[in-house]
Formats: C-alpha cells, sequence, structure tokens
C-alpha cells in the first residue's frame, strides 16, 4: 500500500459488498428514525473529509495568490447572479470550490465515487441521518435546481445533497465527535478491480457534454481571468483546475 494514508488504516470489511450491507442496515435504521440517510464515497482514507474551500485554504498544495484567485472565482461568481442555494450548487458541481460537501440519496452514486478512482487505495462510504445534520449545518436538495434557465444536470444525475458548512458546524464530518452530532458513521473497505461494473450507476453520472451548465462554466471563467488582478499564469493554471473537475 503505497498510500500514506490508507497504509495505516484497517478497512472494517475486506470487500464492496459487505461494506455496502452495513451501510444499508445503518441507511434502514436512519429510515425507521423518521430521517433520510444521505451517503458520501470517498476513494481514499484522507485524514479529513472537509469542504473545498477548507481544504484549499488549510493544504500546502495553493500558494497564496493561487488560493485567493479559486476563492475569488467562487465568491465574484456568487454576486454576479446573486447568491443562492442554486448558485451554491452549481459551483459544486461544475468544478469550483464551495464550502459544501457532496452527498446523495443513493448509495450507487456514493459507492461510484469511492470506488472509480484509485482502485489501489481502500474506499469508504459515510452515511449520515439528514435530520441530526440540520442541526448543525445546512442541507441542501439540489436534485431539482436550474440556473439562469439551464437545469443542474449533473445534480439531477447524481442525486444531490449537499453538507454546507454554517458557523458551529462541524468542519471535517470524518471526526468522531463530528460524526456522533451528524449522526453520521463511516464504512472502509478493500476496493477491488470489479467493483464500479457491480453498480447501478456509471460515469454517465459525470458527463458534461452538450451540458449548458458547463458551457456557461467556461464562458465566465474566460470572463474572470479577463478581469482577474492576479497573475496571469498563476490565473491561467487555476481556471485548467477547475475546468479539469468539469
Amino acid at each position: 500500500m503505497d498510500c500514506e494514508y490508507c497504509a495505516k488504516m484497517h478497512p472494517a470489511f475486506q470487500d464492496l459488498s459487505s461494506a455496502r450491507a452495513a451501510a444499508e442496515k445503518y441507511a434502514q435504521a436512519i429510515l425507521r428514525r423518521g430521517s433520510l440517510p444521505l451517503f458520501r464515497g470517498e476513494a481514499c482514507c484522507y485524514p479529513k473529509s472537509a469542504s473545498g474551500t477548507y481544504r484549499v485554504l488549510t493544504s500546502g498544495e495553493f500558494d497564496f495568490a493561487e488560493k485567493t484567485f479559486l476563492i475569488d472565482a467562487s465568491e465574484t461568481f456568487l454576486e454576479d447572479v446573486e447568491e443562492s442555494d442554486d448558485a451554491l450548487m452549481y459551483l459544486q458541481h461544475y468544478g469550483f470550490f464551495t464550502d459544501a460537501l457532496d452527498f446523495s440519496s443513493s448509495v450507487d452514486v456514493a459507492l461510484f465515487f469511492a470506488c472509480a478512482y484509485r482502485p489501489e487505495h481502500y474506499g469508504r462510504i459515510c452515511v449520515m441521518d439528514r435530520r441530526m445534520a440540520e442541526a448543525s449545518a445546512k442541507i441542501i436538495d439540489f436534485r431539482d435546481f436550474s440556473i439562469l434557465g439551464h437545469k443542474l444536470r449533473r445534480a439531477e444525475k447524481q442525486q444531490a445533497y449537499a453538507y454546507v458548512h454554517v458557523s458551529g458546524a462541524p468542519a471535517d464530518i470524518i471526526a468522531q465527535d463530528s460524526c456522533t452530532r451528524l449522526g453520521a458513521k463511516w464504512f472502509t473497505f478493500q476496493k477491488s478491480h470489479n467493483d464500479v461494473s457491480s453498480l447501478d450507476v456509471d460515469a454517465s453520472i459525470l458527463d458534461t457534454t452538450d451540458d449548458p451548465c458547463a458551457e456557461l462554466t467556461r464562458k465566465w471563467l474566460k470572463r474572470h481571468f479577463d478581469n482577474s488582478w492576479q497573475d496571469a499564469e498563476k490565473s491561467r493554471a487555476m481556471i485548467e483546475i477547475i475546468e479539469g473537475r468539469l
């Protein structure tokens, strides 16, 4: 195991099937409590599970100018379209970094994100109690949202919800005290190369071909680049990062 994070872990489940069964059992318990289970999949056992904005600010991956460009790009777009849940979810699903963490009402969608990348790593899936989470954070249902007249096709295909960090809410949802507050449990498992084919979803949930929202992102990024005060070379590199997430 080459991954420094996964090497420290001992997955509770030896395969996807057993992890899925345990996750669905907890999801049923949430349903019996009268709440809704939400699912999040991760392809590696990262030390923290936090929003894109948090990762940009706290990681050593970007320097100050790069961090500023990425955060300014999100904030400027929200100002341009009037800040709303619709705009936040647009940003989340079309390349930008936000205060939101992706969740889905579909266990298959979550497992796809856990299994489709880094097959040599351990995968994990979180099952969270929506009602308990809403006592601490903001939970948004983005499946039926649109922006500037365009349906958010990616959000619809991914049956998307978001956990949005607010003041006082847990920033890292993998910490044990955070899990207790949010009614969340994590299930870590050993991946195999056949896992994705066993799911009821595939890479089409990521496809932005002929997606007007993806084209909107590209046009807006060009305008933001033309008006940005940041170094042109670094701005161009940051735009490539965002476009690579489309």
